[in-house]
């Protein structure tokens, strides 16, 4: 259903859905060449314009390392793993350090998402000295269950969607595996404020190549140069986006040493909206 929203006049529609309401903008128009403002809308000096916003997930919205330790523990507990590792705490640092080399050697091309799946659970099983391929796919299939359903978003993640929601058109660019990523956004309550998910898995190419960002713009109906990526992998996100064209936003919250770039960067997502604005008012005039 929709409905004129509290900013008709502005260009905004409003679709209601139960108690819920999203605000989605229309496109703007502005006029150029000479002679403009003698110019009707049927003119060829009339352009839209329109700022379409594109982030990733993991780490950046949806809270990975929270989410993915929580199942670890969970796991640790169900399976009894305590009789083959000492404590949690030693389960889940090993977990993330061979999750983190098997999801490299995915980025590669390496290996396929489904060796990936049970292999990192494998090899943190192994560290421990035991070898068990048929426990590490029970783990590993009980992992993917549970996780893409925990909610907890990076601090201020929410807020911020939901204060750019109906100002720009917001899109997902995710490396993550599509069933898995359309689980989180629905289970996080995110899901309604995107226009466009794009997935590395449906798009076939991976953050940082340009391909996906092509592949992403292209579905957003969005240009680059009127575009922005926020994330917090530099060379994904961040140089991915740089390198196809988009204006590029670096989340930061540890305040690692920024490479020399015209690339923006926040160490908390409160402070992402106003750099927005701030350069789309500078593009409006």
């Amino acid at each position: 259903m929709l409905r004129p929203g509290p900013s008709w006049a502005f260009g905004l529609w409003t679709r209601t859905n139960g108690e819920s309401q999203i605000t989605r903008p229309l496109k703007k128009y502005i006029f150029s060449g000479p002679s403009e403002c003698h110019k009707t809308p049927n003119s060829s000096y009339l352009r839209k314009v329109q700022t379409h916003l594109f982030f990733d997930l993991d780490k950046t919205l949806w809270d990975f390392e929270a989410n993915s330790r929580q199942t670890l523990l969970e796991i640790y507990h169900y399976f009894k793993l305590e009789s083959i590792i000492p404590d949690p705490s030693s389960f889940i640092e090993a977990y993330e350090a061979h999750n983190e080399q098997c999801w490299a050697a995915y980025q590669r091309n390496e290996i396929r998402k489904d060796f990936l799946r049970h292999q990192r659970f494998f090899l943190t099983l192994e560290q421990f000295g035991f070898k068990n391929r048929t426990l590490s796919k029970k783990l590993a299939n009980e992992y993917v269950t549970l996780s893409p359903l925990k909610t907890q978003l990076r601090p201020f993640a929410l807020e911020l969607i939901q204060e750019l929601n109906g100002e720009f058109p917001l899109h997902i660019i995710t490396n993550g595996f599509q069933e898995v990523q359309s689980i989180k956004l629905k289970a996080s309550g995110l899901e309604p404020y995107f226009q466009q998910i794009i997935t590395s898995e449906k798009a076939g190419h991976k953050k940082p190549s340009p391909r996906i960002f092509q592949h992403a713009l292209k579905r957003a109906g969005a240009q680059a140069e009127y575009s922005w990526m926020l994330g917090d992998d530099w060379q994904a996100d961040v140089q991915g986006a740089l390198n196809s064209g988009l204006k590029s936003i670096w989340y930061n919250p540890n305040n690692e040493p920024m490479p020399a770039t015209n690339a923006r960067q926040v160490d908390c997502l409160s402070k992402a909206a106003q750099i927005i604005r701030a350069e789309h008012g500078q593009n409006s005039h």
